[in-house]
């Protein structure tokens, strides 16, 4: 796990900072986990060739997964308010 920058202007960039490393090891997470699924599911197809089209459905289903979690990330959640200087 990387340490947070020590170019951090204030104490109000450390939340940020510790977030867009969440971020990053989330989707390095992920990455991981899709090679290793794709790699279990073509390991599969190639022991039970009658499995290929059960691996084509799964593999859909998650790419479109990926899509919507995609989708999601772009909106801005309604949880956090846009400028932090409205509460300060």
């Amino acid at each position: 796990m990387s340490q947070v920058s020590p170019e951090l202007n204030s104490r109000e960039d450390l939340p940020q900072a510790i977030n867009h490393q969440l971020q990053d090891a989330q989707a390095q997470q992920q990455r991981v986990f899709k090679e290793f699924q794709t790699n279990i599911d073509h390991w599969v197809a190639k022991q039970h060739v009658e499995c290929n089209d059960m691996v084509d459905i799964q593999s859909a289903q998650l790419k479109a997964r990926e899509e919507s979690i995609a989708v999601m990330r772009k909106q801005p959640t309604q949880n956090q308010p846009e400028k932090l200087e409205e509460y300060a």
